[in-house]
């Protein structure tokens, strides 16, 4: 699978470099293989050795001093093995013949010689010893290009760079290089926890502080492919960030490499976004985790099954989004090109404004447009059979399996969010914008002040009536003086006043009363949990809730899909904002007839003609089978003939 390629981005960075020497790439090939440890040093002194024995019989042997046997030839095997035995030391000492002066002459030798190996013994030990720990330390370059170079260390870095090696999975020279202020056995430790299987591509390890110039060239970044820098666990991590890009930006040889970056950055804060793009604009892509995550579990929050889907686009085992140019299909309309590509699912167009997925169906592809589309790989984005194929009827759809269009009139809802962090203010103000008036919010929080916090961060909201109850939401009692039977939806959060695995059991307990309550009282509310780890959620599956997300798992996840295409930036963005088109589940009822075979492109132009983009479905009988992804299939063949069931859902792009 290779997000870039043929379809990357146009603004992908052609760096120039200086040539590697000779001298640096031996040293760094050395450097690499003494780093494997004392096995390594093991086997370069059995090198050292047998080069010294073999330099030595060589010398002998040629020179003619060898001593000879008793038939007056050279035994060659039997000269080989004595060197050794003296290169050893296992040779005996004290064989020589002669007076007792000379034998005492030779003893008083032997001790100064003893005393002068000794003390080349104990020069060569500290060098040795030396060499290892500045290995140990990781402080050797890096002499590699078009790498990837991930800055700074936190508890989310291993999961970044699992997913780095998934999406050069199928590259035979790829190379990770990670730069922190932390020991460098204790980062391919963690590193190697996360990684199931040994990755072909290469996970090097430095240690260095990448605010530091000095220590920031040991990665060679000005010949990276991208750079990530993911939000550090410090009390100011975005100024962290921040401080890392202005180390980039101001590289004294930046200028003369003729390169420029591709800097991933995750912030905190949308105010640090101006200012991480002032120093390093036009080079940083910046993720803000709150927007972001807020976003996603307010998407998730109103449709069921959802995180699924996200999680499926953002990962590198199955589809994403890729580009490609739009020569072929130039002064065709967005309805025709939807037949375009047999193998891939087209969702939008990049123009000069940005990424407009699910764009006015009448719009007219131009030369200065790529094209968004969705696949397993660049090498599934292939043309149909001319242009006689960019038609519904091309594709012989059969129109009687075409439902007539439904009406859903927008309701007022009622949703629950249980817990308090920096994300709920977000949460809100985006439902906000979801919600028809007259919903109602009611957060439930041991936290005082909800209502103030979110005032100050998000305003008046418009659509939405929201209350503030004080208590202890994973105290059963308390959640039964709420009425949980009221709600539509319930948004479990973790606590940010607790430690992440604390916050997450206190989530997990919530939701196993949430659970038992509804069980026991026939209700039919959906839950969406945050999870702050990625191995708490298998726990949580046993409360059967609806839907998770776990925060730094997702994160990860997209800044992983931008550092390899840059253009996915701009997708992302639009895909979770509450502007524009967004994915829905919708029943598949609405758009075709149940029990037919009929094949995807029927489905293709059931959703076209409400000025939707089809990109998927999900099966009701696959929804609890994790081996099958919970029934969400992304991006079938169009060709693929498919009957649907009651309870089946089409995954759409829609504008409301």
């Amino acid at each position: 699978m290779q997000p870039v390629g043929l379809f990357a981005h146009p603004s992908d960075p052609h760096l120039t470099m200086r040539p590697f020497t000779r001298s640096e790439r031996l040293k760094y090939w050395f450097d690499n293989t003494m780093s494997a440890g004392t096995p390594a040093l093991i086997a370069w002194l059995a090198v050292a050795t047998i080069a010294l024995v073999a330099a030595i019989v060589v010398v002998v042997i040629v020179t003619g001093i060898a001593p000879v046997g008793d038939d007056g030839s050279v035994s060659t095997p039997a000269l080989i093995w004595d060197s050794f035995m003296q290169a050893v030391g296992a040779e005996a000492i004290g064989s020589d013949a002669g007076s007792w002066p000379f034998i005492f002459a030779m003893l008083v030798l032997m001790i100064g010689g003893l005393f002068i190996a000794s003390t080349l013994i104990g020069v060569l030990t500290s060098g040795i010893e030396g060499k290892l720990d500045e290995l140990q330390r990781g402080r050797s370059f890096v002499a590699e290009t078009n790498h990837t170079v991930v800055l700074g260390w936190s508890s989310k870095t291993p999961a970044v760079v699992r997913e780095l090696v998934l999406a050069n999975e199928s590259k035979s020279d790829a190379c990770i290089a990670v730069l922190a202020d932390v020991d460098r056995t204790e980062m391919e430790e963690s590193i190697r926890e996360a990684l199931e299987n040994r990755p072909r591509t290469r996970v090097v390890c430095r240690t260095g502080d990448p605010i530091v110039l000095g220590d920031l060239d040991i990665v060679n970044p000005l010949h990276t492919k991208a750079i990530v820098i993911p939000s550090p666990e410090t009390d100011e991590p975005d100024a962290q960030v921040v401080k890392m890009i202005l180390a980039l930006s101001n590289h004294p040889e930046r200028e003369e490499s003729k390169g420029s970056f591709h800097i991933v950055a995750e912030l905190n804060e949308a105010s640090w976004k101006t200012v991480a793009h002032m120093v390093g604009d036009p080079d940083v892509e910046s993720v803000l985790i709150h927007d972001v995550i807020s976003r996603i579990i307010a998407q998730v929050a109103r449709q069921k099954g959802l995180s699924v889907v996200v999680q499926e686009l953002l990962t590198f085992e199955g589809n994403e989004f890729y580009y490609a140019p739009s020569e072929p299909l130039i002064g065709r309309t967005y309805a025709e090109a939807l037949f375009a590509y047999p193998h891939a699912a087209l969702v939008g167009i990049h123009g000069p404004n940005g990424a407009d997925l699910n764009p006015a169906h009448d719009h007219i592809i131009g030369g200065d447009d790529k094209l968004i589309l969705l696949a397993e790989d660049d090498t599934q984005i292939s043309r149909s059979d001319g242009d006689e194929r960019l038609s519904a009827a091309a594709w012989d759809v059969d129109e009687s399996l075409l439902s007539a269009p439904v009406e859903h009139n927008s309701t007022p809802e009622q949703v629950l969010i249980l817990g308090w962090s920096p994300r709920a203010p977000r949460i809100i103000c985006t439902l906000d914008g979801y919600f028809a008036p007259g919903s109602t919010i009611i957060v439930a929080t041991t936290q005082t002040g909800a209502r103030s916090k979110l005032e100050a961060q998000c305003g008046a909201v418009s659509n939405v009536d929201v209350s503030h109850r004080v208590g202890d939401p994973s105290n059963r009692d308390f959640l039964e003086s709420l009425e949980v039977g009221e709600f539509d939806h319930i948004i479990v959060l973790s606590r940010s006043e607790a430690e992440p695995q604390a916050a997450d059991t206190h989530a997990l307990v919530a939701l196993l009363h949430l659970r038992d309550i509804a069980e026991k009282n026939d209700y039919t509310f959906n839950i969406v949990s945050e999870m702050n780890d990625v191995r708490n959620q298998a726990l949580a599956e046993v409360t059967r809730a609806d839907d998770f997300v776990v925060s730094d798992k997702l994160i990860s996840l997209m800044v992983a899909q931008i550092s390899e295409n840059r253009g996915l930036a701009d997708v992302f963005a639009e895909l979770f904002s509450p502007e524009g088109a967004e994915l829905y589940l919708r029943p598949v009822s609405d758009y075709v007839v149940l029990e037919q075979p009929m094949s995807f492109y029927t489905v293709v132009e059931a959703v076209r003609r409400r000025n939707e983009t089809a990109v998927g479905f999900r099966r009701a009988s696959e929804s609890f089978d994790e081996d099958l992804q919970y029934g969400v299939h992304l991006n079938p063949k169009g060709t693929d003939v498919l009957t649907f069931g009651d309870g089946d859902q089409l995954i759409v792009l829609a504008n409301n």
